[in-house]
């Protein structure tokens, strides 16, 4: 497949819409209990590889206006985690990070298996960060990390903010809107949303385009990739995961990016970080 001048790449252009790119290929790999996980693959083939994942309740493809800065350059493997995005919705029972972390170790190896073995910088923010650092601590799939707001506490009064914060976002989630007459609607909810108010344009758009998908009951409209159950379950796990994984731990190279102020510094194995490591979503 060709792959297509990206819009907007390599010059100040912000497209008032984001159109995601048919990818290069698509595979589909499988967790421990069969749980059906599709990666895709962008950029340059030839390049050095990037794999990338998503936070909370979003999908790697919301993520194009960042990473598709990158494709001219990077190898790029895609994927969402169970029950987000391209992949189908499953157990609630196994919608877990502990259960994300040992996905993370079939995707790696699908990666392998279907587009080659080459050495793999993991891209992650959030949730999908949180679980990089955990499933790495265990195994040295990656050669490096960048993280983006990885939620992690190493300090006691950070460990009781995200207490009072995992709750209050569980219960928002819970109390989300899950289907929609038109992927519009969405995208007008998020553009009233605070959180929200700093996105490129077109971004509100392109993430109602990649976290809806048609209802699958015989019914008309949209509903949400991840459940807002599933959403808020994660939320409920926020607490022990952020303190299990301490970036201390970590024996490969990474960076730590906060949306805190402060430098991003490239952390090799054998130093330990020496800042403030606070909770962030």
């Amino acid at each position: 497949m060709t792959r297509e001048r990206l819009k907007g790449v390599g010059s100040r252009e912000r497209p008032s819409r984001w159109q995601v790119p048919e990818p290069l290929a698509v595979c589909e790999a499988h967790g421990q209990d069969g749980a059906s996980i599709i990666l895709r693959r962008h950029g340059n083939a030839e390049g050095p590889r990037l794999v990338l994942s998503h936070a909370n309740g979003l999908s790697a493809d919301s993520y194009y206006p960042f990473w598709s800065l990158l494709c001219d350059r990077f190898d790029l493997v895609l994927y969402d985690f169970r029950n987000h995005g391209w992949n189908p919705v499953g157990d609630l029972r196994e919608h877990h990070i502990s259960t994300f972390a040992r996905d993370n170790a079939y995707v790696l190896r699908a990666t392998d298996r279907f587009f080659g073995d080459k050495p793999k910088i993991g891209v992650f923010h959030s949730m999908s960060a949180v679980t990089a650092v955990l499933q790495s601590v265990e195994e040295q799939e990656f050669s490096a990390l960048v993280l983006f707001d990885p939620p992690t506490c190493a300090h006691a009064r950070d460990s009781q903010d995200i207490r009072s914060m995992a709750s209050q976002l569980a219960d928002r989630a819970r109390s989300r809107q899950e289907r929609f007459e038109t992927r519009e609607k969405l995208t007008a909810r998020l553009l009233r949303a605070r959180a929200f108010e700093r996105l490129l344009p077109g971004t509100a758009d392109l993430i109602a385009q990649t976290t809806l998908r048609r209802v699958t009951d015989g019914g008309t409209g949209y509903q949400l990739c991840c459940p807002p159950e599933y959403e808020a379950q994660i939320f409920e796990q926020l607490y022990s995961s952020a303190v299990a994984a301490d970036l201390k731990n970590l024996s490969l190279p990474h960076q730590d990016h906060r949306s805190r102020p402060h430098r991003a510094v490239l952390i090799p194995a054998e130093r330990e970080p020496q800042r403030h490591s606070g909770a962030r979503l």
